[in-house]
This record gives C-alpha cells, sequence and structure tokens, in this order.
C-alpha cells in the first residue's frame, strides 16, 4: 500500500502539465559608482498542481511482475506522455504508456550491455530515448526508442 500511495503521488507530481503562461525573472544590470549591481526579479512558475484525486496509479501488491515495484529511483513523462518508472531493486526500467498499460522494461540485473548492478537514475530525453545511470558500474546507458 505505501508504494501504491508513493507511486500515486509521484505520477501525480509529473502528470502536471503546463498551465497558463510562464514568466522568467528580468535581470538588470546597473553601475554604482564603477560596482556592478546585477538584481532579478523572483519568478512566477507552476511547477506542479495537487489534486484530490491521481491523475493515474500504475502499481500492484500483487499481480504481473511489471505492475510490483521495489525501491523506485525515477518517474518522469516522456513528450509522448509516456510513464517512464526506474525501479532500484529489480535493476530495470519500465514503461507505461498515459493510461498506465506496461509497453516495455528495459535493463535487468547483470554488467552487459542495457544490464545494470546499481541502476540510480533514468530519465527521457528527445527522441523518445531513455537515459540511465548506474553507480556501481560507473556507466551511462541510452536506451534507443527503436529498439
Amino acid at each position: 500500500m505505501r508504494i501504491t500511495r508513493f507511486l500515486s503521488l509521484a505520477l501525480l507530481a509529473v502528470s502536471c502539465g503546463e498551465s497558463g503562461t510562464r514568466s522568467f525573472s528580468t535581470m538588470g544590470v546597473s553601475d554604482s559608482a564603477g560596482v556592478r549591481i546585477v538584481t532579478s526579479a523572483p519568478v512566477d512558475v507552476l511547477y506542479a498542481e495537487m489534486a484530490a484525486e491521481p491523475a493515474l496509479v500504475i502499481g500492484r501488491l500483487s499481480g504481473p511482475q511489471e505492475y510490483l515495484f521495489g525501491t523506485i529511483t525515477a518517474v518522469a513523462r516522456d513528450e509522448r506522455g509516456n510513464v517512464v518508472v526506474g525501479d532500484s531493486q529489480a535493476n530495470e526500467i519500465r514503461v507505461f504508456d498515459p493510461t498506465g498499460v506496461h509497453l516495455r522494461t528495459l535493463g535487468g540485473v547483470g554488467e552487459g550491455p542495457g544490464e545494470f548492478e546499481a541502476l540510480s537514475d533514468a530519465w527521457p530525453v528527445a527522441g523518445g530515448n531513455i537515459v540511465a545511470t548506474d553507480l556501481a558500474l560507473e556507466r551511462i546507458t541510452v536506451f534507443d526508442s527503436t529498439r
């Protein structure tokens, strides 16, 4: 139950899209008797919105392996709205569609290409690729979206 709640909250945070316009700080530079003064106004950027109900729930206490999680180290949405979840206990990255249906599992325990000894982070990048880091192997792996 604790894992499901945590994942629900994490997914809620990443599922929040942009609303409204972003305002960026305006920097000002002035000179006061040869002393450079740099000022910036605070920004009004909305990073996440909280809701009473989760937008999406992924994870179960029992059932298919791809929906069971050990230690979640990363949760992010890619440019298509898919949810990328890194599980360092299983040393796997699981990708789910925007409705929570499992699409594919990447990685696994090992030292070979695409395997992990200590998955520490995973995040989607442009083109649908996924970048992952392994602290034990001191390695960065890029998973191609076409495979």
